[in-house]
């Protein structure tokens, strides 16, 4: 039975999207009581549920880095925003993984405040990528300037949502759209056995572990309800402690 990568989530899991976002303006008092994502409105939020392979990939990356870090050091996970520059490069993004769909690593830009993302890069249309960073030692894995994180191996990254907004008009709680109707359908929702999907076929095909090594049924986040993998200690979706 097939897949699909996007998935619309529950209003809890939804709160805890939007919250990402409001928390990352904190600091420049952007936000206001009645809007945290203020002057956006979160009108969409999708979970994404990554191939096994990019999530096997990524725990590689993250347990090297741990092995990497200074005696007394801590890695460091942090929730970080991206903005796509074209449809055709989130589908790719979204069925490829980072490390597949990207030459250089040097080139993209994370960053750790939502508004600034949108303001810098203003992309044609309201679509925002929620991804967990994993940021190893700074000058060496990551570097990081004004809010903006660089990392030298895209492995250490991994998608957790995807958010669609809009300028804000009028909302309800969480930065939550309240204006009458659903949000429009997302036109990333990917069905990974269909030909039609896309054009692009995923160079992933073997896992890096052997079977049964990371089962989906091994852990689940007591803050979001996240199945994880049974050898994980972080989950993929919020970065909460398993």
């Amino acid at each position: 039975m097939s897949a699909e990568l996007l998935k619309e989530v529950s209003p809890s899991v939804a709160k805890v999207a939007s919250g990402i976002w409001a928390k990352s303006i904190e600091q420049d008092g952007a936000q206001q009581s009645d809007n945290p994502t203020h002057p956006y409105t979160v009108t969409l939020v999708q979970q994404y549920a990554p191939p096994r392979a990019i999530v096997e990939r990524f725990e590689l990356r993250r347990n090297e880095l741990e092995r990497s870090m200074p005696a007394g050091k801590r890695l460091e996970t942090l929730n970080c925003f991206f903005v796509p520059s074209s449809e055709g490069q989130l589908r790719k993004l979204i069925i490829n993984g980072w490390l597949a769909t990207f030459e250089s690593a040097a080139d993209i830009v994370f960053y750790q405040n939502a508004n600034k993302a949108i303001q810098e890069q203003q992309v044609p249309y309201p679509l925002m990528v929620v991804a967990r960073v994993c940021l190893g030692r700074e000058g060496i894995d990551h570097t990081v300037a004004n809010g903006r994180i660089r990392v030298r191996d895209l492995s250490s990254v991994i998608t957790s949502f995807l958010l669609s907004y809009k300028t804000a008009s009028s909302t309800g709680t969480n930065g939550l759209s309240s204006s009458g109707g659903s949000a429009p359908p997302s036109p990333f929702k990917v069905n990974v056995e269909s030909p039609s999907a896309s054009p692009i076929k995923s160079p992933i095909s073997k896992p890096l572990y052997p079977s049964g090594q990371l089962s989906g049924d091994g852990k689940t986040c007591p803050s979001c309800n996240r199945e994880n993998a049974g050898n994980t200690r972080y989950c993929v979706r919020c970065g909460g402690h398993l």
